[in-house]
């Protein structure tokens, strides 16, 4: 996966449709409406998951929304509130895919429904309800703690391992001053 791509992800609009009303998850911004929903349903995270187009490669409508039903059923069946919603490519070079927002559910569990259905990535949000995007499987290429930089000609990403036992990465934007922090 090359930095093009994670910038491609960090840039995506991810919508969800609340009851509300519809609103934006934006990677590294947090957001009052979802915090709204943390408070009335009593959780203090969630994330964006999608099922279609596994690795970022195209498949048929058929078969993208057959995933996403299976993966929506799983989730139900484990007893996570779900919302609709999608994700939107900023630049349009992308097309829209559903999405749910799954409430209540930790990190680790929204990376293993990540891994479970081929997707590079999934967006999840801690207490603060910033969107975090969290890279599937790129921590095979670093140790614990070591750090990799993907470059952009825009942004600097620096990568770091979440722990031992970890297989995800977070993805957090940095500048130059903060690389040798």
């Amino acid at each position: 996966m090359d930095a093009a791509l994670v910038e491609a992800y960090r840039n995506t609009l991810f919508e969800v449709d609340g009851p509300f009303g519809c609103f934006v998850l934006r990677v590294g911004q947090a957001s009052p409406e979802l915090l709204r929903l943390y408070e009335v349903y009593g959780v203090d995270s969630a994330a964006h998951l999608t099922a279609f187009n596994p690795g970022s490669r195209r498949l048929s409508d058929t078969e993208n929304r057959a995933r996403q039903s299976q993966m929506e059923a799983q989730l139900r069946e484990q007893g996570y509130r779900l919302f609709s919603g999608a994700g939107h490519d900023a630049a349009g070079e992308w097309p829209s895919e559903p999405a749910v927002l799954v409430l209540g559910i930790a990190r680790e569990q929204a990376c293993a429904v990540g891994e479970a259905f081929g997707q590079n990535a999934v967006v999840w949000c801690g207490g603060d309800t910033a969107a975090n995007l969290i890279l599937i499987n790129v921590c095979k290429l670093a140790t614990s703690g070591a750090a990799i930089e993907l470059q952009s000609p825009e942004k600097r990403l620096l990568v770091r391992g979440l722990s031992n036992r970890s297989r995800t990465i977070a993805i957090k934007q940095t500048s130059r001053r903060s690389i040798g922090r």
